[in-house]
């Protein structure tokens, strides 16, 4: 069984272009900040956590994930990494750019340290989850048993999506305050 999910985000931003970019490719900052998603870590470009699922008659049903994240030229790119040798998995996918101020149309400076007035931060990201009934579906009804499955696992996975704006924002949030903190 195969659910998704998508997701696309624009906030602006007071973050040096720097520091921006900076965001941009720590994944992590992001990830973490979503109460669903466990054990979230980033080791150099692999990002790896763990999503729990909770279902009827199943129990919990954890689904890991790891993605390789390729650093642009203006952001970054998440690359999910298929984990065939699991029973399920998560892949997460999704692509992160710093768009220059709308008052400066054409500027493409992200070195510079200036605090930009209208700088925009566009995110889009899938949610793929593998999960694979267990084989006592068949006794239980099989047709009957995958869709409450299905469904349950949809939930958690819009949820999941539903719920990047705030962790988004929460992030972007912290960011934006250390920066202060420091200049």
């Amino acid at each position: 069984m195969i659910l998704e999910t998508q997701q696309q985000l624009s906030f602006p931003t007071r973050l040096t272009p720097s520091s921006a970019l900076a965001f941009i490719r720590s994944p992590q900052q992001l990830l973490t900040q979503l109460s669903f998603l466990q054990e979230v870590e980033q080791r150099g470009e692999q990002v790896s956590g763990v999503l729990a699922l909770s279902f009827p008659m199943l129990g919990e049903v954890t689904l890991p994930f790891v993605s390789l994240m390729s650093q642009q030229p203006h952001g970054a790119v998440l690359l999910p990494q298929a984990l065939t040798h699991e029973r399920a998995w998560l892949e997460i996918a999704g692509q992160g750019h710093l768009e220059p101020p709308s008052d400066q149309p054409g500027q493409s400076d992200y070195t510079t340290t200036q605090l930009p007035r209208h700088r925009q931060i566009h995110y889009h990201f899938q949610f793929r989850a593998y999960l694979q009934t267990p084989d006592v579906a068949q006794q239980w009804g099989a047709k009957a048993f995958e869709k409450m499955v299905q469904a349950s696992a949809q939930r958690t996975i819009n949820r999941v999506a539903q719920a990047l704006p705030v962790a988004f924002a929460r992030a972007l949030e912290t960011a934006e305050h250390e920066q202060q903190q420091l200049s």
